[in-house]
């Protein structure tokens, strides 16, 4: 499995990783005024019979602006990306202040608050299968974040070539 990322904080949050948790039926999204406070995944597990809701990643202060929620069309919608901003607070600190999910339908966001000077990142699967997801959070929200990316499960077929 590779990693790409994570784009955001410096990693000194607590980390938290869902590794080839790949099956996703609902994703949550909270945000501030200043940053996004905390997501929540919905996967789908024991062969597509039970929605198990993933812990809280990052915090709720209690001064949420607004609460996303995204309904996924499973199994025919599959997470292939996430871009994003985070900014660079006084101290150093990071905080991603935008996400935008995409899928193989459709993009998600951005859910974003207004920051000035955003650092951007945009990761895409490519040729590769999503994998999961990891970063890091903080007190103030959810500092990183980046993705997994698993190997193709079949290997193109190469007609045999005959030989006299």
């Amino acid at each position: 499995m590779l990693k790409i990322g994570p784009s955001g904080g410096t990693g000194v949050g607590r980390a938290w990783d869902h590794e080839s948790k790949t099956e996703i039926a609902q994703l949550i999204i909270s945000r501030s005024a200043t940053c996004i406070n905390y997501i929540h995944f919905v996967y789908v597990e024991d062969g597509g019979n039970k929605l198990v809701m993933s812990e809280k990643i990052g915090v709720d202060k209690g001064g949420s602006r607004s609460l996303n929620t995204i309904m996924l069309d499973y199994p025919h919608e599959v997470i292939t990306g996430v871009t994003g901003k985070y900014r660079v607070f006084y101290n150093d600190e990071k905080q991603l202040t935008s996400l935008t999910f995409v899928t193989n339908k459709r993009k998600y966001g951005p859910f974003e608050v207004s920051e000035p000077y955003p650092q951007e990142f945009d990761y895409h699967v490519g040729e590769k299968q999503f994998g999961g997801f990891f970063g890091t959070s903080s007190s103030d929200g959810i500092e990183s974040i980046g993705i997994y990316l698993k190997p193709l499960k079949k290997l193109p077929v190469i007609s045999s070539i005959k030989t006299e």
